[in-house]
C-alpha cells in the first residue's frame, strides 16, 4: 500500500511537470494565430456593450477602455450598443460626448436606462434592452471589461466567415494586467489554466461551451432558438448560449481583460464563483484540474515519506509551479512583475478552493445568491 502511495506521489508531480511544459506550448501558439490572407466583406453586426452599475473609477475606466478599443474596427453601417444604467449617466456623458464627436461613421449609440428586473441575471437583463435597438444581421456580444487586439478587424471578417449556420464564434481572453496581489488567482486561472485548455481545443469543428468574452452569431438564429426567459435564469449565459447555439467554434484571435478585484475578499469571491461555475457545468474536467495542480500529491507525501524527503520535494515542486506561471503569464503579455513575488501563495489558496467548490455551497453575485447554474428562488430563499 505504502509503495502504490509513493509511487501515486511520484507520477502526480511528473504528470504536472509533463503538462506544464506542453501548456507553455500551447499558450505561446494560441497567442500567435494569425488571420492570413487579405480582408474580405462581412455582414453589418451590431455589437453588445452592457455597463453595469458603476462601482468605481477604476470599473468605468476598464468598461471605458473596452469600448474605445473596438471603435476603430467597426465597418460602415455597424452598429455599437452601449447600455449604461441611468444613475451613471452623470459618470459617463462626458466620455460618451467625446466619443460621439469623433464618431464619423456614427456607429455609437448610447443607451441610458434602468433595466427592467425581468431577469435575475443582470446582465441578461441588460443584453435584452439592446437587442430591442439592434437592427444588423449578426450579433457579438461582449463582457464590458473586454478589450480587442489591432487584428480584431481581420479577425472578425474572417470568422464570420466561418460561422456555421445556427452556430456561433467565440473567442479566448488572457488577462494583461492584475488589479493587484490578490489579482492573481484569476491570472492563474484564465492565463495558465483556461488559454492551455482552449488551445488545445482551438482546431476542434465544435465545443460544447461559449465564452463571455465575445460571442458572434446570427441574430436570425438566436431569435428562433433561445428563450429570453430561460437565458435570464442561467448563472453561465455564454455557457448556455455555446450549448443551444450549436457548433461553437473558436475564433482567430484572442481578446483582453484585467482584473477588477482590488481587496483580498473580492478577489476570493470573484475566483470561486468562477471555479464553482465550472465544478457545475463540467465536473469531471474540473476534478481532473487536481492531476495539473501537484500541491496535494506533495502534501501527501509527508504522511507516506521521510521528512528529509517530503519537505526538499513539496519546496522543489512548489518552486516550479511558481516557474510555470510566472513564465504562462510572461507568454500571455501580462504586466505588474511585482505582484509575481506573492506566487507562492496561489497554489495552496487554490487547493483549498478546489476542495471548497465541492461543497454545497453557493456564489452570490450582484447581489443574487445562486444555489445552482439555474436560478431557483426557493432555493436562494433558504
Amino acid at each position: 500500500m505504502m509503495a502504490l502511495l509513493t509511487s501515486l506521489v511520484g507520477v502526480g508531480c511528473l504528470l504536472a511537470i509533463c503538462w506544464w511544459v506542453v501548456a507553455l506550448v500551447q499558450i505561446r501558439a494560441l497567442l500567435k494565430r494569425s488571420v492570413g490572407g487579405t480582408s474580405v466583406p462581412r455582414p453589418e453586426i451590431t455589437f453588445f456593450k452592457a455597463f453595469p452599475a458603476c462601482r468605481s473609477d477604476d470599473e468605468a475606466a476598464m468598461w471605458q477602455h473596452s469600448v474605445e478599443s473596438l471603435l476603430p474596427h467597426l465597418a460602415a453601417g455597424d452598429e455599437l450598443l452601449v447600455g449604461i444604467h441611468a444613475c451613471d449617466q452623470a459618470r459617463f456623458a462626458p466620455w460618451v460626448d467625446a466619443l460621439q464627436a469623433t464618431d464619423s461613421q456614427q456607429c455609437l449609440r448610447v443607451i441610458y436606462a434602468t433595466p427592467p428586473g425581468l431577469h435575475i441575471n443582470q446582465k441578461v437583463d441588460w443584453m435584452h434592452c439592446l437587442a430591442k435597438e439592434a437592427t444588423k444581421p449578426l450579433w457579438f456580444w461582449s463582457d464590458a471589461d473586454i478589450e480587442v487586439p489591432a487584428s480584431f478587424g481581420d479577425a472578425l471578417a474572417a470568422d464570420a466567415a466561418r460561422l456555421a449556420p445556427g452556430g456561433m464564434m467565440t473567442y479566448a481572453y488572457r488577462i494583461d494586467q492584475p488589479g493587484s496581489v490578490w489579482s492573481l488567482l484569476d491570472a492563474a486561472f484564465v492565463n495558465a489554466t483556461m488559454l492551455p485548455g482552449l488551445a488545445l481545443m482551438r482546431n476542434k469543428p465544435e465545443l460544447c461551451f461559449a465564452l463571455g468574452a465575445g460571442m458572434l452569431f446570427r441574430a436570425e438564429d438566436f431569435q428562433k432558438r433561445v428563450d429570453w426567459g430561460e437565458l435570464g435564469r442561467q448563472l453561465t449565459d455564454d455557457n448556455f448560449l455555446g450549448r443551444t447555439l450549436s457548433p461553437s467554434r473558436l475564433g482567430t484571435v484572442t481578446l483582453t481583460t484585467r482584473t477588477g478585484a482590488t481587496g483580498p475578499r473580492a478577489a476570493l469571491s470573484h475566483y470561486y464563483r468562477w471555479e464553482k461555475t465550472i465544478r457545475w457545468t463540467e465536473p469531471l474536467g474540473y476534478f481532473c484540474q487536481l492531476l495539473v495542480q501537484p500541491l496535494a500529491f506533495t502534501l501527501l507525501g509527508f504522511a507516506i515519506l521521510p521528512l528529509s524527503t517530503a519537505l526538499p520535494l513539496l519546496l522543489v515542486m512548489l518552486w516550479l509551479e511558481c516557474l510555470y506561471l510566472s513564465r504562462a503569464f510572461r507568454i500571455a503579455g501580462m504586466k505588474g512583475a511585482a505582484s509575481l513575488l506573492a506566487l507562492p501563495l496561489v497554489p495552496p489558496v487554490r487547493l483549498l478552493v478546489w476542495l471548497a467548490v465541492w461543497l454545497p455551497i453557493g456564489v452570490r453575485w450582484r447581489g443574487v445568491y445562486w444555489a445552482r447554474l439555474r436560478y431557483d428562488a426557493k432555493e436562494a430563499a433558504r
